[in-house]
């Protein structure tokens, strides 16, 4: 995210899970649209409502994330072995 989000202060941060970025390429939907978001703050008596533009197209390219486990491990210590066993 080089241009981050212009309504997002300073230090401030939201999380929330909003989609899927696979799912979204398998389904040929764009990876750019716009949103809106509605709340209201603790102590306001005005809620909010604000645009948001959505790209995800900053994810092309990234490829997947996998975890490796105990069992690659093992894996890669067999092939080491090997390898210097000769």
């Amino acid at each position: 995210m080089t241009r981050g989000i212009p309504t997002l202060p300073s230090g401030k941060k939201h999380r929330f899970f909003f989609d899927s970025h696979p799912a979204r390429v398998e389904a040929n939907l764009p990876p750019t649209y716009e949103a809106r978001v509605k709340y209201t703050a603790w102590g306001r008596k005005d809620s909010f409502d604000e645009p948001y533009t959505l790209d995800l197209s900053f994810l092309k390219g990234l490829g997947e994330a996998r975890r490796k486990t105990i069992h690659d491990l093992t894996e890669a210590v067999e092939q080491l072995s090997k390898k210097l066993s000769g």
